[in-house]
């Protein structure tokens, strides 16, 4: 007590106004019901704000085991057509949909969404390849390969959702894009 009454007098309160405080503010929300709406509008948001799990965001998707994706089939996951973006790198085809940010529509690396990044990432280029054509990546140097092996090593923190494959009859284009990434 001895405590407050210093506190009181440090601020120049009295315990006059202190009461008169804490009245006017009942009054206040007892006399003009907006004020009453806006403060559970507050609350909700800010409840909301706390505990955010976004579960209703969590896709299906996420449980689903990698499949194999043909170019065509990984194009609409450009962030644009589709809300999630997907890019392939040294093969492997990522979900990087968690960082819009980066990847989606307008980005720094939007150019890659929904597309084959290998070579635009080995090459340090971030222009749009005129052609969606299958790319074996056979004539990057030593020093490119190097480069698309780091950036595999730095998209592994993004969900893998599959390989990319030049059609889902021809098996051997998984061991030529690995082999490429390997060198």
């Amino acid at each position: 007590m001895a405590d407050t009454n210093i506190m009181k007098e440090f601020l120049g309160i009295s315990s006059f106004d202190m009461n008169h405080l804490w009245t006017g503010i009942y009054d206040e929300f007892i006399n003009n019901p907006i004020n009453l709406v806006l403060l559970v509008i507050i609350l909700i948001l800010l409840r909301n704000l706390l505990s955010s799990d976004n579960t209703e965001d969590m896709d299906v998707e996420e449980d689903l085991p990698p499949r194999d994706f043909t170019l065509e089939e990984l194009t609409p996951f450009n962030g644009v057509d589709n809300k999630k973006i997907y890019i392939a790198v040294g093969g492997i085809v990522f979900d990087v949909s968690s960082r819009p940010d980066f990847y989606g529509p307008g980005s720094a690396y939007g150019v890659f969404a929904g597309g084959d990044a290998s070579r635009g990432l080995a090459t340090m280029s971030l222009e749009p390849r005129a052609d969606a054509e299958w790319d074996d990546l056979s004539d990057l140097t030593a020093e490119e390969h190097a480069v698309l092996k780091d950036w595999v090593g730095t998209f592994s923190k993004y969900p893998v959702r599959g390989k990319l494959v030049k059609s889902h009859d021809d098996k051997s284009t998984e061991e030529t894009k690995e082999e490429t990434t390997d060198k």
